[in-house]
């Protein structure tokens, strides 16, 4: 009879150790989720912050050979101008892959059975380069002025 309410209460400390350890992990679980989202916005606010700044550089870049009188500098500017924009083209789809992986890695938190869970296809579907193809026909003119 003396041994039953010690059992007792070595199975009550086992329990609440168990469960304390349940909401550690439930509490670690909740703030990978919330870094990995922290971490996708960022990147999505790099994604559309990119092309502004190398439109403020290459706009920058133009005007300036407009207040230069020699060929070669102007061309220079120009070549620059171009390398810039190709660059940033480059940057964008690497950034564009960066987001898909963290994308995957936020969609890992939640069951898979949820109907909010956003798929991303291993495929590359057209509409998925929108921004890249936009910049790449914005630096069409670029490329025939720098030719002529």
């Amino acid at each position: 009879m003396n041994d039953s309410p010690r059992k007792l209460e070595l199975l009550k400390h086992q329990l609440s150790s168990k469960l304390e350890a349940q909401k550690w992990d439930y509490r670690r679980q909740e703030l990978a989720f919330l870094e990995a989202g922290q971490h996708l916005r960022a990147l999505n606010q790099i994604m559309w912050q990119v092309p502004s700044m190398t439109i403020a550089l290459t706009g920058g870049l133009w005007y300036g050979t407009t207040q230069v009188d020699s060929a070669v500098p102007k061309i220079l500017l120009l070549l620059f101008a171009f390398i810039v924009d190709i660059a940033t083209i480059f940057v964008l789809s690497r950034l564009r892959d960066i987001i898909e992986k963290q994308i995957q890695i936020q969609n890992s938190f939640t069951a898979p059975a949820s109907t909010y869970v956003v798929q991303v296809s291993p495929q590359k579907k057209e509409r998925d380069r929108i921004v890249v193809k936009c910049w790449a026909v914005d630096l069409h003119p670029n490329l025939t002025h720098l030719m002529q």
